[in-house]
């Protein structure tokens, strides 16, 4: 009888871990019939719908707890759950772009990650889509601004209606295939991120209960020069701990990302590929995906399939190639990826077939490629889904809501901040101190028996950190920032 029960507990847990990656079930491709992915345990579903678009490039979605559809969006329209045009779905951003991609060429918004669906926190059953505008003719056009609209799923019995529409964030010329969000470090907010079209600056907006506001303009690392407008992916890690946008001119920034103020902490330039030619065509369509553990970052290159170790001391360094395709023809490559609810990473080839890494959370001698292993319908060109880690939970410790220079409480002085070697910490009670990373985990703990106790913070690396100060009254939390 014991057995039995454990049993069903094991099961129970398992199917509800699953059930927890299922918002991110439905990929939707190709032109007006479509082709349709679904995925059950592993079993990979193959079918086709009819939705009478050409989903080229740019597609979003978001799925119920067990996989159902509730809605996708193209950046030019919003389909409810039926695989039809909701309520007020029509005509996103009305413009030049969308006559000339509609009639002129009979695709849609053909930016790689230029939509993304998102639930609007304390509004049970809306969501924010999130796109941007296109202008310009092939092959200069650029995204120009940041927009959102409001779905409400509880009208319509259930298959919604979009109650608002081309809400403008902000406008300016953006880089192509970056729309990316992480949840708050309090999960349940969102920070949304778009870089800014070739610089080393992005835009972090937040989405609250009260919507999307711009909070800030953010500037670390290298200009990410953009050749091609619909070459180039981004992706959060499933942690959160990690952003990661590449581009057409074999170019990897790494980004350490705080969770809590929504800044980067710490950057890296790392290098791809230096070989870009499938003959006379240069190839732009590349992709990125971390591992479902976060460890491992996949980089497209084209001809080459890459394996980087964010763990590693020398992430650089542990560049290896996991498998090289033959060079026949522009239609023959590893192209943008995604990682899918059955833990597996799925690569477009440009064609009807898809590339899949078997087991990404291993290292690269036992990671698995299986090439040109799913066969679709009709060929998806670049179309690869973009989705958020709905998942994400929030930080073991809260976030702090005070700043920097701000004391804790009358009597509590933490100084100086930023800190180098040392950090003092004055205090009229005996405490504990204690410095947490942005992933939870307390990585330096002092018992504070004196008044004023100066704490060695030298075996820290730099970046941001929170501090905690416990005492018989509480806790108390502020922000500490390494910097040498």
């Amino acid at each position: 009888m014991k057995r039995i029960i454990f049993t069903g507990i094991l099961c129970l847990c398992v199917w509800s871990l699953y059930c927890q990656r299922m918002h991110t079930n439905i990929w939707l491709s190709s032109n007006l019939i479509n082709n349709r992915l679904s995925f059950y345990g592993d079993t990979t579903n193959i079918d086709t719908i009819r939705t009478g678009i050409n989903i080229y490039n740019n597609y979003s979605s978001v799925s119920d707890s067990i996989g159902n559809l509730l809605i996708f969006s193209d950046g030019f329209h919003i389909f409810n759950k039926e695989y039809e045009i909701m309520e007020n779905g029509d005509s996103l951003l009305f413009n030049s772009w969308w006559v000339w991609g509609m009639v002129q060429l009979g695709k849609t918004n053909r930016i790689i990650n230029g939509s993304l669906i998102l639930p609007f926190p304390n509004h049970p059953n809306q969501f924010i889509i999130m796109y941007e505008t296109l202008d310009g003719y092939p092959p200069y056009e650029r995204p120009l601004g940041a927009y959102y609209a409001i779905v409400d799923l509880n009208m319509n019995n259930g298959n919604g209606k979009v109650i608002e529409k081309d809400i403008r964030i902000f406008q300016d010329t953006l880089a192509p295939g970056t729309i990316q969000a992480v949840k708050h470090g309090n999960g349940k907010d969102w920070w949304i991120l778009v870089p800014e079209n070739e610089t080393n600056c992005s835009y972090i907006m937040k989405l609250d209960e009260t919507g999307v506001s711009l909070k800030h303009k953010a500037c670390m690392g290298d200009m990410m020069e953009e050749w091609y407008p619909v070459g180039g992916q981004s992706v959060f890690s499933p942690n959160g701990k990690w952003y990661a946008k590449v581009n057409d001119k074999e170019q990897l920034n790494l980004y350490e990302f705080d969770r809590c103020n929504g800044e980067f902490i710490t950057y890296q330039k790392l290098t791809v590929s230096d070989e870009w030619w499938f003959g006379a065509y240069r190839d732009p369509a590349l992709g990125v995906s971390f591992s479902p553990n976060s460890r491992y970052i996949y980089v497209s290159c084209g001809k080459d399939l890459i394996q980087m170790d964010v763990e590693s001391t020398d992430i650089q360094g542990s560049l290896a190639i996991l498998d090289t395709l033959p060079i026949s023809n522009s239609f023959n490559y590893f192209g943008p990826s995604c990682l899918a609810p059955n833990e597996k990473i799925y690569i477009s080839t440009g064609n009807e077939y898809m590339h899949v890494i078997e087991n990404p959370d291993t290292a690269a001698n036992y990671s698995h490629i299986s090439l040109f292993s799913v066969q679709l319908m009709y060929p998806l060109d670049f179309a690869i889904p973009n989705f958020a880690n709905y998942n994400l939970g929030a930080l073991p410790d809260p976030c702090p809501t005070v700043s920097v220079e701000e004391p804790l409480e009358a009597g509590i002085k933490v100084y100086p901040n930023p800190a180098g070697s040392v950090v003092n910490v004055e205090i009229k009670a005996r405490g504990v101190f204690g410095v947490i990373d942005l992933q939870g985990r307390e990585i330096l703990s002092r018992v504070l028996t004196e008044e004023k106790t100066a704490i060695s913070v030298g075996g820290l690396v730099e970046g941001v950190y929170i501090y905690r100060i416990k005492t018989d009254k509480g806790a108390y939390y502020g922000k500490l920032v390494i910097q040498r």
